[in-house]
């Protein structure tokens, strides 16, 4: 997944807007692919964790700049 989504799009006008980057974090193979609409992030671990790959979403949320 190379596609960058503009996560920022999705916070209100009124919402402070978080720094919009992208980082890659994870790189290799899955068996299958599904793309899923998803608006919270509580939404999105569950979709992760039903397919049983709730780690690649820990991965994500918990990477900092530092580890590169």
């Amino acid at each position: 997944m190379h596609t960058r989504i503009n996560w920022a799009d999705a916070i209100k006008e009124e919402d402070d807007k978080p720094i919009n980057k992208c980082v890659l974090v994870w790189q290799g193979s899955v068996s299958k692919s599904s793309l899923i609409g998803c608006i919270t992030e509580a939404a999105t671990r569950k979709v992760f964790a039903d397919a049983g790959v709730a780690h690649y979403w820990d991965l994500a949320v918990n990477f900092s700049d530092d580890q590169i």
